[in-house]
Protein backbone atom coordinates (compact mmCIF):
# COMPACT_ATOMS: atom_id res chain seq x y z
CA UNK A 1 0.00 0.00 0.00
CA UNK A 2 1.68 3.43 -1.12
CA UNK A 3 2.27 6.02 1.16
CA UNK A 4 -0.26 8.79 1.90
CA UNK A 5 -0.23 12.30 0.59
CA UNK A 6 -0.01 13.80 4.28
CA UNK A 7 2.71 11.42 4.83
CA UNK A 8 4.59 12.70 1.46
CA UNK A 9 4.60 16.56 2.46
CA UNK A 10 5.40 15.85 5.74
CA UNK A 11 8.50 14.01 4.92
CA UNK A 12 9.15 16.93 2.05
CA UNK A 13 8.08 19.83 4.48
CA UNK A 14 10.80 18.39 7.23
CA UNK A 15 13.19 17.63 4.69
CA UNK A 16 13.14 21.35 3.81
CA UNK A 17 12.75 23.05 7.21
CA UNK A 18 16.91 22.42 7.09
CA UNK A 19 16.28 20.23 10.68
CA UNK A 20 17.22 16.87 9.17
CA UNK A 21 19.34 15.07 6.77
CA UNK A 22 17.99 12.44 3.96
CA UNK A 23 19.12 9.37 6.49
CA UNK A 24 17.67 10.80 9.44
CA UNK A 25 14.48 12.12 7.72
CA UNK A 26 14.13 7.67 6.09
CA UNK A 27 14.63 6.75 9.47
CA UNK A 28 12.46 9.15 11.46
CA UNK A 29 9.53 8.58 8.68
CA UNK A 30 10.39 4.69 8.10
CA UNK A 31 10.43 5.23 4.41
CA UNK A 32 13.42 3.94 2.06
CA UNK A 33 16.08 6.31 0.48
CA UNK A 34 14.89 6.04 -2.94
CA UNK A 35 11.12 6.75 -2.32
CA UNK A 36 12.43 9.91 -0.42
CA UNK A 37 14.37 10.68 -3.89
CA UNK A 38 11.39 9.90 -5.89
CA UNK A 39 9.26 12.00 -4.12
CA UNK A 40 11.64 15.19 -3.56
CA UNK A 41 12.31 15.04 -7.45
CA UNK A 42 8.34 14.93 -8.13
CA UNK A 43 8.13 18.04 -5.79
CA UNK A 44 11.39 19.89 -7.31
CA UNK A 45 9.98 19.09 -10.99
CA UNK A 46 6.77 20.57 -10.04
CA UNK A 47 4.70 16.81 -10.08
CA UNK A 48 1.73 15.97 -7.60
CA UNK A 49 2.92 13.82 -4.89
CA UNK A 50 0.07 11.80 -4.71
CA UNK A 51 -0.20 8.09 -5.01
CA UNK A 52 -0.09 6.65 -8.49
CA UNK A 53 -2.58 3.97 -9.09
CA UNK A 54 -0.85 0.68 -10.16
CA UNK A 55 -0.91 -0.21 -13.51
CA UNK A 56 -1.50 -3.73 -13.29
CA UNK A 57 -5.04 -5.36 -12.74
CA UNK A 58 -3.59 -8.63 -10.70
CA UNK A 59 -1.87 -11.29 -11.60
CA UNK A 60 -1.18 -12.97 -15.18
CA UNK A 61 -2.33 -16.48 -15.76
CA UNK A 62 0.13 -18.90 -16.42
CA UNK A 63 -2.31 -21.34 -18.46
CA UNK A 64 -4.74 -19.85 -21.26
CA UNK A 65 -8.07 -21.13 -20.68
CA UNK A 66 -7.85 -23.65 -23.75
CA UNK A 67 -5.28 -25.02 -21.69
CA UNK A 68 -7.44 -26.36 -19.35
CA UNK A 69 -9.92 -28.45 -21.08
Amino acid sequence: MPHSLEIRNKVISAYESGAYSRREICSLFSISLSSFKRWLHLKRSGESLCPRRSKRSGRQKRVNDEGLE
